[in-house]
């Protein structure tokens, strides 16, 4: 259907709501923590508004909406939003493919994947680096709920029949492969009650990098603190530094 363009100030009726698009970058109300700033790509109209409509009634800010792979990337780069809301299939080219390169651009950047379908392989989107796949038959008030977890918690989000699907032990198995080599090391280190300046000069990185690194241990294992994310640890058997040393010096214990 082309692309949709949302412009500044433009006033959009529809039968629940009648809503003011702010322009690009803009947050419409700050109540809502982080990520508060959200990208629509999806061709079908109607359910990017509905979309829009019920975010900016949560008080979620929507940066723009984009019909297009083109259309995406140039949004997604001129904007740089917290969450992209993608859909699975665009008119002029393949939405995974475009997803993935929006994460490789922009790691800070969740992606939720959208689709008519829950045949995609959910388990093969999570390695990846999605943060999440929801379907187009899932209640609007859920995709509200999705974003506040993805921001609050820091939750992969799924479509409740895709995560009603998903063994435990397969789940914690993939949640666990999420997690890259020095992120295990980081969350060891996290485990025998390092902090991140401590951490950051055992593993010669920045402490800036060790919150990079803690923030996507908290959002791949779904949990809301370093708390948690240690408990996690401690209970499936993520604290063994020594197996996991290669890059830099690594110091096992707390002097």
């Amino acid at each position: 259907m082309g692309q949709v363009t949302f412009q500044s100030e433009r006033m959009l009726k529809t039968d629940r709501a009648r809503i003011r698009l702010e322009p690009a970058g803009t947050h419409i109300l700050q109540h809502v923590r982080t990520p508060t700033r959200v990208a629509i790509i999806d061709d079908h109209t109607l359910f990017a508004l509905a979309i829009n409509c019920v975010l900016a009634d949560a008080g979620i800010g929507v940066v723009g909406c984009a019909g297009t792979v083109s259309g995406g990337m140039k949004l997604v780069a001129e904007t740089i939003p917290d969450v992209v809301l993608a859909d699975y299939c665009l008119p002029d080219g393949d939405g995974l493919s475009m997803s993935k390169a929006i994460m490789k651009a922009y790691p800070s950047i969740r992606v939720v994947l959208v689709s008519a379908s829950d045949d995609i392989g959910h388990r093969d989107l999570l390695a990846a680096g999605f943060s999440g796949y929801l379907t187009k038959n899932t209640p609007l008030p859920r995709f509200v709920e999705a974003i506040m977890e993805m921001g609050d918690a820091g939750r992969v989000v799924m479509a409740p029949r895709i995560k009603s699907r998903m063994p435990r032990g397969d789940d914690i198995n993939l949640i666990v492969s999420q997690l890259t080599r020095r992120e295990r090391q980081v969350l060891a280190l996290l485990s025998k009650g390092q902090r991140g300046p401590q951490i950051a000069t055992n593993l010669d990185i920045s402490p800036n990098t060790v919150r990079s690194y803690v923030q996507n241990i908290l959002t791949k294992l779904q949990v809301g603190s370093r708390l948690e994310a240690v408990a996690f640890a401690v209970r499936h058997g993520l604290t063994d530094v020594d197996s996991l040393q290669g890059s830099g010096p690594v110091l096992a214990t707390r002097s």
